[in-house]
């Protein structure tokens, strides 16, 4: 009799560390930024060179912790996956400085925006370029 209730004791505390284990192991979502590049008629800009950075560290270092350049690609869209930059446990993540220029039938275009970035999460962001 013993031996059947040590079991069941057992049997619970697996069960219970089995369950602990799945929840604590939630799959963490990517946190990526994709930048959507359009001219001033709405149309998608392939071949874009889209510059995403953060103003340098005030601290005196005159560090920039992101700097990333992509161009777009065919459907006017480039993405930049952040994921090793993020923690766990981790509650915001960066505003971001970004600077585009196209050429587009011979004619030089450029756009700035910004674009926060979340932590875990999939942003978008869209950039007008003009002449």
């Amino acid at each position: 009799m013993k031996v059947d209730a040590l079991r069941g004791i057992v049997g619970k505390l697996v069960f219970i560390l089995l369950i602990s284990v799945a929840v604590g192991c939630k799959k963490e979502e990517p946190t990526t930024a994709k930048i959507v590049v359009i001219n001033e008629d709405g149309t998608r800009v392939s071949g874009a060179i889209v510059h995403m950075f953060s103003a340098p560290d005030q601290s005196g270092d005159k560090v920039q912790r992101f700097d990333f350049t992509n161009t777009t690609d065919g459907s006017g869209e480039v993405l930049f996956d952040l994921s090793d930059f993020t923690m766990p446990g981790q509650t915001g993540f960066a505003v971001l400085d970004l600077e585009v220029e196209a050429t587009i039938e011979g004619v030089d275009y450029d756009g700035v925006g910004i674009v926060k970035v979340v932590e875990h999460e999939a942003v978008t962001e869209d950039v007008i370029v003009t002449p």
